[in-house]
């Protein structure tokens, strides 16, 4: 059994699928490292928890982000993305539910999400803002876009 430290998870063993080279200072192969990789994101994501550092970091990599270029499709910082994956500070919930969905996107198994994001990231670039006008008879809400953005 191989404990596989390479992927930057702690907890992961490797039964099979796997050759060791003494000859080349007992460096590892694998059969399929691009499955292996899929397999251990899909275990992440699929796990009923809040993400660990560790595992944040795993799903980034997977994705081939860098800090800074996650911190910007979150609206946060690069400082802020490396305390979470160092585990100095705790990773909200809706930053570890957006980064398992940002993922399972990547993969083709979040269609929704996509149209979601790009939503998004059409409402930030207009900025657009709301008036709310009120009717007082059964009271509801009525909204129009105020100004260009």
């Amino acid at each position: 059994m191989h404990h596989y430290k390479a992927c930057g998870l702690d907890n992961v063993f490797l039964v099979n699928g796997y050759k060791v080279h003494p000859e080349n200072g007992n460096a590892v192969s694998f059969e399929d490292f691009e499955g292996l990789q899929k397999a251990l994101a899909s275990f992440v994501v699929d796990r009923p928890r809040l993400l660990t550092g560790a595992e944040f970091r795993f799903l980034r990599n997977e994705l081939e982000l860098s800090q800074k270029a996650l911190a910007a499709v979150m609206h946060k910082t690069d400082q802020t993305i490396a305390n979470w994956e160092k585990g100095k500070t705790a990773i909200p919930l809706e930053s570890d539910l957006f980064l398992r969905q940002y993922y399972l996107h990547s993969i083709g198994h979040n269609t929704e999400f996509k149209r979601l994001l790009s939503r998004l990231i059409e409402l930030d670039c207009k900025e657009v803002q709301l008036k709310m006008a009120f009717k007082q008879r059964r009271w509801h809400k009525q909204e129009e876009a105020i100004g260009d953005g």
